[in-house]
């Protein structure tokens, strides 16, 4: 008998083990982008979008929510998709304004088109006369048993702004070169 519960209790122990020790997968997306101000107030975002996922997940189709921010006057123009991808726009959508991009072709684990678990996409770019910054999206998966997976987030991204301390400090080592240049060639006997 006492052998019978040590039994029982070592599977017990080795199930729990078993158990601590697995991952559960999860569909998990991540879109950065670089702002950058153009001429005219309008402002330029460059996106790129990862497919964190954990597992064999296919990132299929983006949206992003920009209602927050935007106030109806504003304008949200496409630039340019990657090879595959198409975008769409639609206005209304609970209360919200939102722009889509998928992958084309047939919604299958299969297509080519899709963003594998572990990889990058850059590329999806669209200009703004308006500061758009931080905003929402959701993303759509496609598993490996053609189910679709779903989840959200916020974007991240950066400011690109010139740098004046870097063209000041170009600049003032140019004129001392060429102050310095100057002195000796005055120094020099004619």
């Amino acid at each position: 008998m006492r052998k019978k519960k040590l039994f029982i209790f070592a599977v017990l122990i080795v199930n729990i083990l078993m158990v601590s020790q697995m991952s559960w997968a999860t569909a998990s997306a991540n879109l950065t982008y670089l702002e950058t101000r153009l001429p005219n107030g309008w402002y330029l975002y460059d996106y790129t979008a990862s497919n964190t996922s954990t597992a064999e997940e296919k990132l299929a189709d983006i949206g992003l929510y920009y209602g927050s921010s935007y106030n109806g006057q504003d304008s949200w123009v496409w630039l340019t998709t990657p090879t595959g991808w198409i975008n769409w726009e639609s206005t209304g959508y609970y209360d919200s304004t939102y722009t889509d991009v998928f992958a084309e072709g047939e919604p299958v684990y299969s297509n080519t088109n899709y963003i594998l678990a572990g990889n990058s996409l850059p590329g999806f770019s669209f200009k703004t006369n308006y500061p758009a910054g931080d905003i929402d999206f959701g993303a759509y998966f496609v598993t490996s048993t053609e189910e679709l997976s779903y989840t959200s987030g916020v974007t991240s991204g950066t400011a690109v702004v010139p740098e004046p301390v870097s063209a000041i400090l170009f600049l003032s080592g140019v004129t001392t070169m060429a102050v310095r240049r100057y002195l000796k060639i005055k120094k020099t006997p004619a």
